[in-house]
């Protein structure tokens, strides 16, 4: 077989998937992060930002299985996200912007949940007074470090804040370090089947702890909660993968030519 078409066939067999257990599959993420003020409902239920990539999926193969562990390479979701308030109940927040990122995540069946770590970068920032788009000097900043790998990071600025944070799971996370709210993350496949959470439609989803709390007296802890969502995606049909494939192989005979 001739170097070029090797590597075309390579590519085909790649983008079609097998059987193996281990597969690189198609992803969608979301990183969320909700704020409550009564550990119900109040501020915002969600901010947050997305992406796609690859992830690479143990189950029982590319087709969907039972998922077994899955790891995300980093950066696939990033970006800046607003979200007003209006409520004047709320004020004087005026807004929130999330500016978010990650790092590589590896996660896997245990304990009788599904989890794992991937830490959080950038900053939730609460906007006092004006818009999140014209800012004030008051701001309250979040680091989110902590969040989905653990430990504390601290802001000092107008009003100091302090986050704890720990691993992603689909299992219970209180919404405050203590507390008697919880949210719970979740696995399933299509049509919501629980031994497909791999296949094209199925979606795992897992809650880090975000305890946060300030210096502002009664109002010191905020209920806050981190999510993370990945859903998997159909992979590229036979034509999208003949079409590359023909790609590369006009590349190898433009290479060949030049010789």
């Amino acid at each position: 077989m001739r170097k070029g078409t090797a590597v075309v066939a390579l590519g085909i067999a790649l983008l079609a998937g097998g059987t193996a257990d281990a597969a690189a599959l198609p992803v969608e993420v979301a990183i969320e992060i909700g704020l409550y003020g009564d550990g119900q409902g109040g501020l915002v239920d969600a901010i947050g930002v997305s992406g796609a990539g690859v992830a690479q999926v143990n189950g029982s193969g590319p087709a969907g299985g039972h998922l077994t562990a899955l790891a995300l390479p980093a950066g696939l979701a990033s970006g800046t996200a607003d979200v007003p308030i209006t409520d004047p109940l709320q004020l004087p927040i005026l807004g929130l912007r999330l500016t978010a990122g990650h790092g590589a995540g590896a996660f896997s069946e245990g304990g009788g949940g599904f989890g794992g770590t991937m830490a959080l970068s950038g900053m939730l920032r609460v906007c006092l007074f004006n818009p999140c788009a014209t800012p004030p000097p008051g701001n309250i900043s979040v680091p989110l470090s902590p969040v989905g790998a653990g430990g504390t990071a601290v802001h000092v600025g107008v009003v100091n804040v302090t986050v704890k944070g720990g691993p992603w799971t689909t299992g219970m996370v209180p919404l405050w370090e203590g507390g008697t709210w919880f949210e719970t993350g979740f696995a399933h496949g299509p049509a919501s089947g629980t031994s497909s959470t791999a296949a094209p439609g199925g979606v795992v989803q897992l809650v880090a702890p975000l305890f946060l709390s300030t210096n502002m007296g009664a109002d010191a802890l905020i209920p806050a909660v981190a999510r993370l969502r990945v859903a998997f995606v159909p992979e590229p049909g036979p034509a999208v993968a003949l079409g590359l494939g023909l790609a590369v192989l006009a590349k190898a005979g433009a290479r060949r030519r030049r010789r």
